[in-house]
C-alpha cells in the first residue's frame, strides 16, 4: 500500500507515534502535503530531547522547533550524563519558553544550577495550558 494513498487523518494518526525528529528527517519536504499535515495540521508534537546528542539536539531547536513552536504540547529536558549542558544549549537559543504557546506538559531532569531554575520558572508563568510540571534537582543544587 502507499502511504500518499491514506487519508489525512490517518497519517496523523500514525504521526503521533513518530518522534518530532524522525516526522521532519521522513516527512518534512517530502512533498507539499506532508509539509501541509506537519506544519499546519499536526497539534500534538512531544518534543523529548533527553536521549539525543547535542549534535542531534541543536539540529531540532534550530531547524525544527522554529517551524512548530506552537504546536509542541510536551517538553523533556534533562542535563544527566547522556546530555549534559542539554537545558543552557535550550534556554541559549533565540526563543523562550512562554513561545511554546499550547505546552501542557514539561519534564527537567537534572537542573544543575539555580538561574536555569529560576529562568524556566518564569517562563512557566506564561503558559496557559500548562497542567503538569516535572522537576528533578541534582542533587548538588540542594
Amino acid at each position: 500500500m502507499n502511504l500518499e494513498l491514506l487519508a489525512n487523518e490517518t497519517i496523523l494518526e500514525l504521526f503521533e507515534y513518530l518522534s518530532i525528529d524522525d516526522l521532519f528527517h521522513g516527512f518534512y519536504n517530502l512533498n507539499s502535503r506532508f509539509n501541509n499535515l506537519l506544519t499546519r495540521q499536526f497539534k500534538k508534537f512531544r518534543l523529548d530531547l533527553q536521549l539525543l546528542s547535542k549534535t542531534k539536539c541543536t539540529d531540532i531547536c534550530e531547524n525544527i522547533v522554529p517551524l512548530v513552536i506552537d504546536q509542541i504540547i510536551s517538553l523533556r529536558l534533562s542535563n544527566d550524563d547522556n546530555t549534559p549542558g542539554e537545558m543552557k544549549l535550550f534556554l541559549s537559543q533565540s526563543y523562550q519558553l512562554r513561545q511554546f504557546t499550547h505546552l501542557q506538559s514539561i519534564a527537567l531532569k537534572n537542573i544543575l544550577s539555580v538561574d536555569e531554575l529560576n529562568q524556566l520558572m518564569i517562563e512557566c508563568t506564561y503558559l496557559p495550558h500548562l497542567t503538569y510540571l516535572s522537576i528533578y534537582i541534582d542533587s548538588m543544587l540542594l
